[in-house]
């Protein structure tokens, strides 16, 4: 099998003219989407389909007169492949360097191709994730951590394996002792395991951490140990305190957005939990938009919104953590008419790009939706003089509608790679979703390989992560 992931038949390189260095390309990204690892504190980037990590889709390097870089291209490419790129046009002309038909005269050095460099870019996506809980952050980064340090000589992957190990134990440490109770006892047996393993593989090149992991190591076997499955309390018990009063039905808390008769009125006027549930929910007055990552998840949805003199409030069901969610809201001043049908949001000129006017958090109440009030100038308070969206990335740009359903289309087939590596019995059935999603936005590339993937799944042999179990 190529190091380069068996769907690549070749390798095309260029050399930027302006000195910038080299990007090899391979893979065309799948499904899925990207996962991106910086290697050289960011000198050097690599990205792998998130689908099938051991697929390269880019490798971008400075230029190959340091040691570092002959490494990384050595390891990633494979050796021979860097006499190629030494014979690059300085003009930007790209050149194949590679064909799989070649590979067997490639001397194969390093470890192990692509495949678990492809498992670090992966894990490490994984972790920033908007829904993951404390507990999966602390073992994400043990985990991608472990993973670095095996690669450190070779890529110098950034951040390093001990800085990740180091953060995911200090949260680790900082975990509620009950933080575990809710896995399943396959997963508690697993990341039982693992840690030992991972203790025992940091503690060669960092003594004190590696016993740190042993001690939580130690820490899960006392609390979820035979003795303690036995007496049929696996986990123990959680700290116990009075319940909390039921919640009525009326509205969502609005507090620390202030108070006014308006914020009254928009608090009266809030969905009760039987409405959010009733397909017939009165239609948004005023149109939101739900960033891709965000509707990739099928509960998501806008209940209601009211625009109440320059007050707009917006009822949001469905997510998963609302404190990490925000509620954006821009004039729609665009100068460029294509600009509102493009899906390259990013190139778009500074005059171009529509005016943040508000930005609001949406609160965490506990109920089945979540609110959030914000204030617009009163000029502009009118629907169709505003664009408004939910975002868990609120310094992002504005995004077209094009756009936010390729980041959904994306994003649900990162949830469908996630389920597959854990052979979760719906997986088949989220790779059929993705595909209708690409399928629908005219993709027929990703929307025929979704497709292939729910009769078969990826080729994936790296094995599941740990962290998406949690």
């Amino acid at each position: 099998m190529s190091r380069v992931g068996f769907r690549v038949d070749a390798l095309v390189a260029t050399r930027d003219p302006r000195g910038n260095g080299i990007v090899v390309t391979g893979w065309e990204p799948g499904p899925a989407g990207v996962a991106v690892l910086d290697l050289r504190g960011g000198d050097a980037v690599l990205v792998a389909d998130v689908a099938e990590p051991d697929l390269l889709v880019s490798l971008q390097l400075p230029e190959l007169a340091g040691e570092d870089s002959q490494r990384i291209a050595d390891t990633v490419l494979g050796a021979g492949v860097i006499n190629e790129l030494r014979q690059l046009r300085g003009d930007g002309t790209p050149a194949v360097v590679w064909r799989r038909q070649d590979q067997a005269r490639r001397t194969v050095i390093g470890q192990g191709g692509l495949g678990l460099i492809g498992r670090l870019a992966v894990g490490l996506a994984e972790i920033t994730a908007a829904d993951r809980s404390e507990a999966a952050i602390a073992i994400g980064l043990v985990e991608a951590g472990v993973g670095a340090v095996l690669l450190d000589r070779e890529i110098s992957p950034s951040p390093s394996g001990l800085a990740l190990v180091r953060a995911g134990v200090a949260r680790w440490e900082g975990l509620p002792p009950f933080a575990f109770d809710g896995l399943g006892m396959p997963t508690v047996d697993r990341l039982t395991v693992e840690a030992q393993r991972w203790a025992a593989t940091v503690g060669t090149v960092d003594d004190r951490l590696g016993a740190a992991l042993e001690r939580l190591a130690i820490r899960l076997r006392g609390r979820f140990g035979p003795d303690v499955a036995a007496a049929g309390a696996v986990g123990g018990a959680r700290p116990t305190s009075a319940p909390p009063p039921p919640a009525a039905a009326g509205a969502p808390s609005l507090r620390g957005v202030g108070s006014s008769k308006k914020l009254s009125a928009a608090a009266a006027a809030a969905p009760t939990a039987d409405a959010m549930r009733s397909e017939k929910a009165r239609l948004p007055e005023v149109a939101v938009e739900v960033d891709g990552r965000l509707a990739a998840g099928a509960d998501v949805r806008i209940i209601s919104t009211e625009l109440d003199g320059h007050h707009l409030t917006v009822h949001v069901g469905g997510l998963r953590q609302p404190s990490r969610s925000w509620l954006r809201v821009f004039a729609d001043d665009r100068t460029s008419s294509d600009d509102r049908t493009s899906s390259d949001d990013r190139t778009s000129s500074d005059g171009d790009r529509p005016t943040l006017l508000a930005l609001a958090p949406f609160d965490g109440s506990g109920r089945p939706w979540s609110t959030a009030v914000a204030l617009v100038p009163p000029d502009l308070a009118r629907a169709d003089r505003l664009l408004v969206d939910v975002t868990d990335e609120p310094t992002g740009p504005w995004r077209s509608s094009a756009t936010r359903a390729t980041q959904s289309a994306a994003a649900m087939g990162a949830v469908a790679a996630r389920a597959t590596r854990r052979g979760a019995r719906d997986a088949s059935d989220r790779w059929s979703a993705c595909s209708d999603a690409w399928e629908r936005i005219g993709d027929a590339r990703r929307a025929g390989l979704a497709a292939a993937y729910a009769g078969s799944g990826p080729v994936y042999a790296g094995g599941g992560l740990l962290v998406d179990e949690l």
